[in-house]
C-alpha cells in the first residue's frame, strides 16, 4: 500500500508484477466484491431509494477494475480460452452497469458481446464444462430481451413471458440469483411491471367475444385483462405435454377467471341497485327514495339513466360467459388429475390424447372385472375410491355447465355434452363398484 497516514492508495498492479495466476484471481475478486455489494444495495433500494446512488458508484468501481484487468491481461501471455473468458466477463460487468443506468443500447451491445463469446466457447470446450457456459448464456438472455423491449422490439416481451412461465414451472422463483434460473439477476419487480404493461396494451385490442351465437362487448378493464391472459396461457398450454406444467397453467387460468368474475359481479350489483332505485322512484314518483348517486343520475337526464340501465343485459351475459370459462377450465384441470391417477399407460409424458386412452381403458374395465383390477393396481392412486371421487367431480362440473342459462338451448354440441356426462357417470359407477369389491 502507498499513501499517507490519512489516505491509503493501493499499489497499482502492472504486468511486470504478475508472476502467478493468483494475481489475476485477486483482481477478479475485487470486481466480484464491488458487484456483489452493488446487488445488495440494489435489493435494498426499493425501501431506501438513496442507496441507488451508492449502488451506481460500486458498479462504476467494478467496471473500472474490469478495464484495468483487460489492460493487464493484454500484456500477458494467456491462452486463447482464458482471454475469451476474460473478455466475456468484462463485457458482462459493463453490461450490468449500463443496464442499471437504463442505457439500453449500450447494455444490449455489451451483454450480446458476452453472449456471443460464451456461445462460441460452447462449440469448442469439452462436454463436462458446457453446463457452466450454458448457465451463463441463459442468465444473459432475459436482460438482453429486456433491453430490446425498451429499445422498441415488440417480440421481446413475449420471449420474457415464456422465460418467466418456464421458470415458474420449475419452481425456481424464490431465489433468482443463486438458482441458475433463466431470469438470472434481472429484478423480479422490473419484469413484473414490464409484463403488466404489455398485457394491458394487448388487452386494449379485445373489445368483444363471440359465444353461443352472441356478440358480447367487453368494456370492463378487468375482464379485458382476464380474457387476454386466458388467451396467452391457452396458447402456451398447447405446446406443453407434462401434466405438472399443464396443471400449473390451469390453476393460473382459474385464478384469473375468479378475479374477473368478482370484478364483473361488483359492476353488475351496482347496475342492478341503480335499476331497482330507478324503478322505485318511477313507481312512487318520489325522488327522495333514491340514494345521492342515483338521484343525481336521474336528475341529470333520462337518456343517461337509460344508457346505464341498458348495460345490464350485456354485463349479465359477460358474467355468464366468464362463469362458463371458469367451469370449462375446472373441467380440463380435473381431466388432467384423472390422467395422472390412471395407469402408466396413460399420458404422464403426453404421448397420446387423454380422452382416447381413457375410453379404451375403461371399455376394457367394463368387459372384465379382472382387467379393471389390473388397471386400478397400476394406478398412481392405490384406492379406486380416489378415481371415483375424481370422476364425480367431472360429473358435477358438467352438470354445472349444463345448468348455465342458455347452454342447453344454444350449445351446438349439446348431444356431445350429454354423451360425455353419461360416459363419466359410467366411469364413476365402475370405480364405485370396484371399491366395494
Amino acid at each position: 500500500m502507498l499513501g499517507t497516514k490519512s489516505k491509503v492508495v493501493p499499489k497499482k498492479l502492472i504486468p511486470e508484477m504478475v508472476t502467478d495466476s493468483r494475481f489475476i484471481t485477486l483482481k477478479v475478486f475485487e470486481i466480484e466484491r464491488s458487484w456483489a455489494f452493488a446487488m445488495k444495495l440494489n435489493s435494498e433500494a426499493y425501501t431506501e431509494p438513496r442507496k441507488r446512488f451508492h449502488m451506481a458508484s460500486r458498479l462504476t468501481k467494478a467496471a473500472r477494475s474490469a478495464d484495468q484487468l483487460a489492460d493487464l491481461t493484454s500484456h500477458l501471455n494467456c491462452d486463447a480460452q482464458t482471454m475469451l473468458e476474460l473478455q466475456a466477463y468484462i463485457h458482462w460487468i459493463h453490461g450490468i452497469r449500463y443496464f442499471e443506468k437504463k442505457d439500453w443500447p449500450h447494455a444490449k451491445y455489451r451483454l450480446e458481446s458476452a453472449q456471443a463469446i460464451y456461445e462460441g466457447l460452447l462449440k469448442i470446450i469439452e462436454k463436462d464444462m458446457r453446463s457452466v457456459y450454458e448457465y451463463r448464456v441463459s442468465e444473459l438472455l432475459p436482460r438482453i430481451r429486456y433491453c430490446a423491449h425498451n429499445i422498441g422490439d415488440a417480440s421481446a416481451a413475449s420471449d420474457l413471458m415464456k422465460m418467466r412461465s418456464s421458470d415458474k414451472e420449475l419452481g425456481i422463483e424464490k431465489n433468482i440469483r443463486t438458482t441458475g434460473a433463466k431470469l438470472g439477476v434481472l429484478e423480479q419487480r422490473d419484469l413484473d411491471n414490464l409484463l403488466s404493461q404489455v398485457m394491458a396494451s394487448q388487452a386494449q385490442s379485445i373489445t368483444e367475444v363471440q359465444w353461443l351465437g352472441h356478440t358480447i362487448p367487453v368494456k370492463l378493464e378487468h375482464a379485458r385483462l382476464a380474457l387476454n391472459s386466458l388467451k396467452e396461457m391457452d396458447a402456451e398450454l398447447a405446446g406443453l405435454t407434462d401434466p405438472v406444467s399443464r396443471l400449473a397453467i390451469h390453476e393460473a387460468n382459474l385464478k384469473v377467471c375468479v378475479e374477473a368474475i368478482s370484478a364483473v359481479r361488483d359492476e353488475l350489483n351496482a347496475l342492478t341497485a341503480a335499476e331497482l332505485a330507478a324503478t322505485a322512484a318511477a313507481t312512487t314518483g318520489d325522488i327522495r327514495t333514491l340514494t345521492k348517486p342515483n338521484r343525481s343520475r336521474l336528475m341529470n337526464s333520462n337518456s343517461d339513466q337509460q344508457a346505464d340501465l341498458n348495460k345490464l343485459p350485456r354485463i349479465r351475459l359477460l358474467y355468464t360467459y366468464l362463469q362458463y370459462l371458469k367451469l370449462s377450465k375446472t373441467f380440463s384441470r380435473n381431466l388432467i388429475h384423472v390422467e395422472v391417477a390412471l395407469s402408466p399407460r396413460m399420458s404422464l409424458v403426453g404421448k397420446e390424447s387423454m380422452q382416447t386412452d381413457e375410453i379404451n381403458l375403461k371399455t376394457e374395465s367394463l368387459n372384465s372385472k379382472k382387467d379393471s383390477s389390473v388397471l386400478i393396481a397400476s394406478s398412481s392412486h392405490a384406492k379406486p375410491q380416489e378415481l371415483a371421487r375424481l370422476y364425480d367431480s367431472l360429473v358435477q362440473t358438467l352438470q354445472e355447465i349444463a345448468a348455465i342459462p342458455g347452454v342447453f338451448q344454444e350449445h351446438r354440441d349439446i348431444d356431445y355434452l350429454q354423451t360425455k356426462l353419461m360416459a363419466y357417470r359410467c366411469f364413476r359407477y365402475v370405480y364405485i363398484c370396484d371399491s366395494h369389491g
